[in-house]
């Protein structure tokens, strides 16, 4: 439960498809004339191939929250990867959380919510025979050896052998439950002079493919043959003439999803299995009046308009999309969607990895459910500038409660990059306008596509950033390198106010490093190269330029005049660590300070050559004290 209010929650595929559209519509309604509240979790696919996407896609079925959900609903049918139906069959029998599937028998789940397609096709098949008289029947069956197509073909034998019709093979054909095959099959039989009086279809889309192959040969429908369908999409309603068929009503299914919940939550021993007889529709192609007339122009022009409307909205998101991969903060990326008018009544939910551009995409990591924390994108409810607000995946999203309130159905995505999980969307329209359904996907896509490029080039951008980084430095030392330290130069004499009291330049050597090596190895050698770089940058303003030169050469630049006794500084720092280190050698260094003037700056080389002149004085005074 949530706010006090009993949670169900619904798992399919394919929201925007229209029977799904239709079951979540009526289940909603259902639910909340009994004060319940729905959430639903679906995909833009079916997640048939297993790809790295339906795998990301698949992440959504991790959000649900088994705290709070008090039954589950599964549209079987509509979801084809198996692993995530018994992943979600698992956790809810750990939870002892009751599951209803829809569509299928299914072993694994306590209550089943089936169609009855066999009850349903033999209405339609009694129809003809009974209201019409006909015995001259042909099925064209589906794909051979399919187990919907053989059900119906067991079904037609049976009422032919009730109503005492003798049955043969060559009364069926098989028209594999499209146009191609049905449209040869019937005209086969049209070329060997075998047609029937009627065609009984074990779907809606071969009747309407009969239908027009008989009227292409000058044969009504139904004055000369009747045909009839199964299925009742929506085609149907608009063939020529309209097909007499069979639905599978979701309208029903929600009904009797509801009516189960009731017994399950009272207590009262519930059924295994409930069987939905579908509802025949019958209509012109058998012969009798059509029940509901369509008025063919509002829906044509409804059609129109959903297809303009997805063709402008498409142009539209991919613009959004372009302008949020050119983003230079996750601020202005936000930004985008807050301002559009695409955007309403929806959440986006991010893992905060998202929106830290030192992140790895790609990394594997990034699937690790171990930090529970959440950061909101944005939310069209509550529209203001980014700022990261972070809270418990457990929370769901900030806001959740005002949602609850609208008695709407609330549909979760997932956002993923390839397998990735990005995090997620939620949607809660205030109406069931398919044509917001239909936009689920497109927006989802979009943000997949926006956010995962997003991070990938704001990845990219840290990540030349760091090679940058990397290609100015010494490895060494940890300096500047000599082009790291030019670069760095140049940016100083760029600030023309900065250097207006010249440059001081030091110049530091490291002692003996040839007897280093050649008593102790290179090694040491090293060892000694990185204590004197330690102590020059130690010694230095902070504000100071420092960078390995050379190979033992260390120098540093700074604007205007030092005030530090850097060399004495060095001296005295490079005595501790000699006593410290345990080394067998001491480490020293000479330095040559150089203050050259600002009509000096120009020229870096002849300022080289006077501090490092200065340097060798340096060296040879200490050669001269050793004497």
């Amino acid at each position: 439960m949530l706010f006090g209010k009993r949670v169900i929650a619904l798992c399919l595929a394919r929201v925007n498809d229209d029977l799904c559209h239709e079951y979540i519509m009526n289940l909603n309604r259902c639910l909340v004339e009994r004060d319940w509240r729905l959430m639903v979790y679906t995909s833009c696919t079916d997640l048939y191939w297993n790809t790295p996407e339906d795998k990301g896609e698949a992440a959504v079925f991790s959000l649900i929250n088994y705290d709070i959900t008090d039954a589950v609903i599964i549209l079987e049918n509509s979801i084809k990867d198996r692993d995530v139906l018994d992943v979600i069959f698992r956790k809810c029998a750990e939870r002892d959380i009751p599951v209803i599937s829809l569509g299928e028998n299914e072993k694994n789940c306590p209550f089943n919510l089936e169609f009855d397609y066999k009850a349903g096709f033999a209405l339609v098949l009694r129809h003809v025979i009974e209201c019409h008289g006909v015995t001259d029947l042909h099925m064209i069956a589906g794909v051979k050896g399919n187990p919907f197509s053989e059900e119906r073909i067991e079904v037609f034998k049976e009422i032919l052998e009730e109503k005492g019709i003798p049955f043969s093979d060559d009364l069926v054909s098989y028209g594999d439950f499209w146009s191609v095959p049905t449209e040869n099959a019937v005209k086969k039989l049209i070329k060997e002079n075998r047609l029937p009086k009627a065609f009984i279809c074990a779907n809606d889309s071969m009747a309407i493919t009969v239908c027009g192959v008989l009227s292409d040969h000058n044969i009504r429908v139904p004055e000369d043959i009747l045909v009839t369908g199964f299925d009742g999409i929506e085609a149907i309603k608009f063939s020529v003439p309209k097909i007499t068929s069979c639905l599978c009503s979701y309208e029903d299914s929600a009904r009797e999803s509801a009516k189960l919940l009731d017994r399950i939550f009272s207590g009262d021993r519930a059924p295994q299995t409930i069987m939905i007889t579908p509802r025949p529709i019958i209509s012109e192609s058998c012969g009798c009046q059509c029940a509901e007339p369509i008025n063919t122009s509002l829906y044509l022009n409804d059609v129109n308009d959903r297809f303009f409307r997805y063709q402008e909205e498409s142009r539209e998101l991919n613009t959004i999309s372009s302008k949020v991969q050119m983003c230079k903060t996750v601020e202005k990326a936000a930004k985008q969607f807050d301002c559009n008018h695409l955007f309403y009544n929806m959440c986006c939910v991010l893992k905060p990895e998202c929106i830290d551009e030192t992140a790895d995409p790609l990394d594997p990591s990034a699937k690790d459910d171990a930090d529970d924390r959440l950061v909101m994108f944005f939310n069209t409810d509550f529209s203001a500038p980014f700022v990261p607000r972070y809270f418990l995946a457990s929370e769901i999203f900030p806001g959740i409660e005002a949602v609850f309130r609208k008695k709407i159905p609330m549909i979760f995505f997932a956002l993923h990059l390839l397998e990735n999980p990005l995090g997620y969307i939620c949607f809660h329209f205030n109406d069931y306008s398919i044509g917001n359904y239909c936009k689920m996907p497109q927006i989802v896509n979009t943000l997949n596509t926006c956010i995962g490029s997003y991070r990938n080039i704001r990845y990219q951008h840290f990540l030349n950033i760091r090679i940058e980084e990397m290609y100015k430095s010494d490895a060494l030392t940890g300096l500047y390198n000599r082009s790291g330290f030019i670069k760095e130069y140049d940016k100083l004499l760029e600030n023309k106010d900065k250097v207006r009291n010249g440059l001081t330049i030091i110049l530091a050597d490291l002692d003996g490093l040839k007897a280093i090596n050649d008593n102790y190895g290179h090694g040491e050698g090293d060892v000694a190269i990185r204590a004197v770089a330690m102590a020059l940058v130690a010694c230095c303003p902070s504000e100071a330029i420092c960078a390995r030169f050379g190979g033992d050469e260390m120098i540093a630049v700074m604007a205007g005049e030092l005030t530090a006794d850097v060399k004495g500084d060095m001296e005295k720092y490079l005595e501790s660590y000699t006593a410290s280190s345990g080394k067998p050698y001491t480490v020293s260094a000479s330095v040559g300070i150089y203050k050259a003037g600002y009509d000096e700056i120009g020229d870096f080389k002849e300022m080289l050559k006077k501090s490092d002149k200065l340097m060798y004085m340096d060296k040879a005074k200490k050669k001269l004290r050793r004497k």
